[in-house]
């Protein structure tokens, strides 16, 4: 029997010592902001204050800042950039603001952009992601009224889900959509947490051969974009709707353009609600393009018939 040196035993017993050699330092998630939230109506909100006064501004995933064209006058706000049309927010232009104070940052003397929107009573604007790098990731613990910013360093695959417990992941694809499923078949998706509900864009609801009821005229103030009217909204009951390994079956849920345009530029199919994150602890983690979340209990969708005040259709009776 071949016998080892000594000092090549010892090397091999340090190497074990090390994890064979392939050691990492251990995954550190640097937090870069805590984000307190408050809910109005499942509305997500970050308080805040414009040049001195106080202010509600919705939560986005979105890059941008947004403040409504009918808050202008409350915080001494006048345009000084020219109009243009933004789809999902009409007409729009620029303002800028003396001081900005909101989730623990503060910005002086900065432009933000102004839509023409429909009035949405108690609410100032848009809080979007763009103080923050893009390379970054976030995390929406709603459950705890927090929204955190994270810088990871050295973090491969589940590291992130620092909480612990059973979860499931979602990959981007190469549109850099959520790939989902609904009634089997593979669909793009995205998460909007200022929406109150989810919603099915209504090509793919078509798509889905599903009945669709009727809703009427969705309040804009349910969206978290600023649309300038009301969007015609309908309902249907969906055999089910897969987000990672998670599953839920012959589920209601609320068909609209909420995100105009979207199928000219091969946009999203489903647009995950405040409903949906309410009910999980949700990372995205950008490096890796996943997201992670960990159900925390409750519905995942909110009940659209009772939200949307309408009385759903009678039972259908089995076929002898």
């Amino acid at each position: 029997m071949n016998r080892l040196p000594v000092a090549a035993l010892m090397a091999l017993a340090l190497a074990l010592a090390l994890g064979c050699g392939s050691a990492r330092a251990e995954c550190k998630l640097q937090q870069l902001a805590n984000i307190p939230i408050v809910f109005v109506n499942d509305r997500p909100m970050v308080e805040a204050t414009i040049n001195g006064k106080p202010a509600l501004l919705r939560f986005s995933l979105g890059r941008r800042i947004w403040i409504w064209g009918s808050a202008l006058k409350d915080y001494d706000l006048k345009r000084d950039q020219p109009i243009e049309n933004t789809p999902g927010f009409g007409q729009s232009s620029a303002a800028l603001v003396r001081e900005l104070v909101a989730g623990g940052s503060a910005l002086s003397n900065a432009h933000f952009d102004v839509a023409l929107s429909m009035k949405k009573e108690g609410e100032a604007g848009l809080y979007g992601s763009s103080l923050f790098n893009s390379t970054n990731d976030i995390e929406l613990d709603f459950a705890h009224n927090a929204v955190r910013v994270f810088k990871p360093d050295d973090c491969k695959g589940d590291d992130v889900v620092y909480w612990g417990g059973a979860y499931s992941v979602v990959e981007q694809n190469r549109d850099s959509w959520l790939s989902l499923k609904l009634s089997g078949h593979v669909v793009n998706g995205t998460v909007s947490p200022g929406n109150e509900v989810t919603f099915v864009i209504a090509d793919e609801a078509h798509r889905s051969g599903v009945s669709l009821q009727r809703a009427g005229s969705l309040p804009v103030a349910m969206l978290e974009q600023g649309f300038p009217k009301p969007v015609e909204i309908f309902i249907g009951t969906f055999r089910e709707i897969a987000i990672g390994d998670e599953t839920i079956k012959n589920v209601p849920l609320a068909v609209g353009d909420v995100l105009p345009f979207s199928h000219t530029w091969n946009g999203p199919d489903i647009v995950l609600g405040a409903d949906f994150v309410k009910a999980h602890r949700t990372y995205f983690a950008s490096s890796q393009r996943k997201m992670y979340f960990s159900y925390g209990g409750g519905p995942a969708f909110r009940d659209v018939y009772a939200r949307l005040g309408v009385q759903p259709p009678p039972p259908q009776t089995p076929k002898p």
